[in-house]
């Protein structure tokens, strides 16, 4: 009588690879189903409040982000710095 060809530590890497497999693959399904890729850009937003608080919702007043250019003087140089702001100015 001939002994088996596959033996018991053969026959253990074999369940413990199956069993990796599957794990890796409920891995998988987890996240594709918590993915952010399928969703709209509006609920991957966050948005940051006057007081640095995260929120989900836009800000109510929006305002502008850069301040007029007639509100700044600058000197004609090779470099042209901004050497003051003018306060007393108004927007337009």
């Amino acid at each position: 009588m001939s002994k088996s060809k596959e033996t018991f530590l053969k026959r253990e890497k074999e369940k413990k690879r199956l069993q990796k497999r599957t794990e890796k693959e409920s891995r998988k399904q987890e996240r594709k189903a918590h993915s952010l890729s399928g969703k709209p850009l509006s609920e991957m937003l966050v948005y940051v409040d006057e007081n640095g608080n995260f929120s989900d919702t836009p800000p109510q007043a929006a305002r502008p982000s850069h301040p007029s250019p007639g509100n700044y003087r600058t000197e004609s140089h090779s470099n042209s710095r901004i050497n003051s702001f003018n306060k007393n100015r108004q927007a337009r």
